[in-house]
């Protein structure tokens, strides 16, 4: 750090005193002691967040990639079922095979699902598994 005199040369020990008091004059241009340190911690805090994002965005994506389909658990067979226009499809032609009223699968109880979903194994028809 550089330092003005007021007249004549400062001895190291006046310099100290003179920085410690205020009195002293920092040359144009030169950061004050702390400023530098400070700038690098903003370096080091914008560094974390951008690797923080860097690692989240993925999961995040990973975590919708099942676009307006709702997962059920088959207990018996321990799967998923993910529902979609094709299972959708095949739950109705099982109420028709089963000559039964449509009723939504949100709203069938947990002993019928499980007797849609064990049919489902039983006919051999294909299961996405994701």
């Amino acid at each position: 750090m550089a330092v003005l005199a007021k007249c004549g040369q400062w001895s190291v020990l006046e310099t100290q005193q003179a920085i410690r008091h205020g009195s002293a004059r920092v040359a144009s241009g030169v950061p004050a002691p702390g400023q530098e340190l400070n700038e690098v911690k903003h370096f080091l805090i914008l560094g974390g967040l951008l690797i923080a994002a860097s690692v989240v965005a993925p999961v995040a994506v990973m975590a919708d990639d099942h676009h307006g389909e709702r997962r059920y658990y088959d207990r018996v067979h321990r799967d998923y079922h993910y529902w979609n226009d094709g299972e959708d499809r095949q739950y109705r032609a099982y109420l028709v095979e089963q000559h039964r009223a449509y009723v939504s699968f949100v709203k069938q109880n947990v002993r019928r699902r499980q007797e849609y979903f064990r049919h489902r194994h039983e006919h051999g028809l294909r299961i996405d598994i994701r």
